[in-house]
């Protein structure tokens, strides 16, 4: 997946759930306490080419990662030996395993584009979301 045409057109990124803007409150629904999505996509920002997760499950009182990939996503999976190489080499255990920050730091030394929003984005103040029709015109 990483030939010149595909670098091109596309990119490697992810989002680290805890530092989004809705990070808090979607963390508290979630069995899990952190999450690193990343993946490939086109530089628009629009849309996927397959995407995984490293997500930070309490275990007895320590964080501990686990990858999570769902199976449309592991042809890019695999695309990423570079990442997996270096994950591969970490210290792993109980009191060792690598932090959501240290991840989100490891992806970016591997060409990664951090795309976590930080901010909402609203729309336009043009794009009420009603249809121009149902307005009176003044």
């Amino acid at each position: 997946m990483r030939d010149m045409e595909t670098e091109s057109r596309y990119t490697r990124y992810f989002i680290h759930l805890k530092r989004a803007w809705y990070g808090d409150v979607t963390l508290r629904n979630m069995p899990f306490a952190d999450e690193v999505l990343f993946g490939i996509g086109p530089r628009t920002g629009e849309g996927t080419c397959g995407e995984m997760a490293v997500r930070w499950y309490q275990l007895h009182g320590v964080l501990c990662p686990r990858l999570e990939a769902f199976d449309d996503s592991w042809r890019v999976l695999a695309s990423f030996g570079d990442v997996l190489e270096t994950m591969g080499g970490l210290p792993a255990g109980w009191r060792d395993a690598i932090a959501p920050r240290a991840f989100c730091c490891l992806l970016k030394a591997n060409g990664f584009l951090d795309r976590t929003p930080m901010r909402q984005r609203l729309p336009p103040a043009n794009e009420s979301g009603r249809s121009g029709a149902s307005s009176p015109e003044r």
